[in-house]
């Protein structure tokens, strides 16, 4: 999966660097953002169709791949759905960039209208000064950049005594460097960071997360057949995944020694199928040298294994207090995990896949 990863990442970098295109050229930002997740979609379900392929063992085209079942809807509209939801976004820090400007050269008028500065008052161009117009500060002024080009030229207008005639240069001055910041390098990268937020991560993680999770979902739905059909394995062990961040409820399933052979291993047709949770590589891996051995049920498994963790691990794992609470209760941690998940999403044992 990690070769597809790049090709998405590298899909989506094309993408957004079509937007910021689009968007320069004066697009629509609920138009351009349209236009250019149509042709990342493309592109997009012909990498799944190619990640598809290799799991299953049989060629899947891309238009095949985007009616693919993704839970209860299809791989299109998911898509559909992220997109409109992205552009909804940009469309709004698009609005908040240019709020932003407004707001600044608004600021340049009151304060040519009302001129009357003292020295001591000078005007202080930053995020932390609230007396300046909340869009200014916040669609603005955390870049460095756009701040000192904006203190530069309130600057300009800030000299006590100036005659009228002075005054109007400098606030024409003023309006020229706003639009020389709004059109230049620094106005143009500062929106660009904003969006790569806004576009770029929040599609590369959709992405990414319906290519892992799904992809490895078949994988292990195909060896859990496997397994299944070899008659020499009786048992497996769940193993974690090596790039396993942090406790949750794959622990669970690798941890307990509920059939008293070992810490996560379970009679085959017993045992949990992965992914549990987004992006999951966890595995199911034979144990040939348990073959013959008997099973023997430990009934307080879970309570073992629940007690070897902190009360925050614990949480974890359980997914949230109530959650905890629920197994404590004498639930089923396996049960509670299900419990809300679309079927398609729950953690089946393998004689159900």
């Amino acid at each position: 999966m990690r070769g597809k990863s790049k090709e998405i990442d590298d899909a989506v970098q094309k993408a957004f660097n079509e937007l910021m295109r689009l968007l320069d050229a004066g697009e629509i930002p609920r138009d351009a953002v349209a236009k250019v997740m149509a042709t990342f979609q493309g592109e997009y379900a012909a990498i799944y169709a190619a990640g598809l392929s290799v799991v299953i063992a049989e060629s899947v085209g891309a238009a095949a791949a985007i009616t693919a079942p993704i839970g209860r809807v299809t791989l299109s509209q998911r898509l559909y759905t992220q997109s409109e939801a992205i552009s909804s976004v940009v469309q709004g820090v698009v609005n908040k960039h240019r709020q932003g400007f407004n707001d600044s050269r608004n600021l340049a008028l009151e304060l040519f209208e009302g001129y009357g500065f003292k020295e001591e008052e000078i005007l202080t161009i930053s995020k932390r000064n609230r007396h300046l117009p909340r869009y200014m500060r916040e669609a603005l002024l955390d870049s460095p950049q756009i701040t000192g080009g904006f203190k530069r030229a309130f600057g300009k207008m800030q000299v006590e005594n100036l005659s009228t005639p002075e005054l109007q240069a400098a606030y024409r001055q003023v309006l020229k460097e706003i639009e020389s910041i709004e059109a230049g390098a620094s106005g143009k990268n500062h929106l660009r960071k904003k969006l790569g937020v806004a576009f770029n991560e929040r599609v590369r993680y959709f992405a990414k997360r319906i290519a892992e999770t799904e992809l490895h979902r078949n994988y292990a739905n195909n060896e859990a057949r496997i397994i299944m059909a070899d008659v020499d394995i009786e048992y497996v062990q769940w193993r974690l995944s090596p790039r396993h961040p942090i406790v949750d409820i794959c622990d669970y399933f690798a941890g307990q020694n509920r059939y008293g052979l070992g810490r996560g291993v379970y009679p085959k047709a017993e045992a949990p199928v992965a992914p549990a949770h987004p992006f999951c590589k966890c595995v199911l891996s034979p144990r040939l040298d348990l073959t013959g051995r008997s099973v023997k049920l430990v009934d307080d498994a879970e309570a073992k294994f629940f007690s070897g963790y902190s009360q925050d691990s614990q949480r974890r794992i359980a997914g949230s207090k109530a959650k905890l609470d629920m197994i404590k209760s004498g639930r089923s941690a396996w049960d509670v995990h299900n419990a809300g998940i679309e079927p398609e999403y729950q953690v089946k044992p393998a004689r159900s896949v």
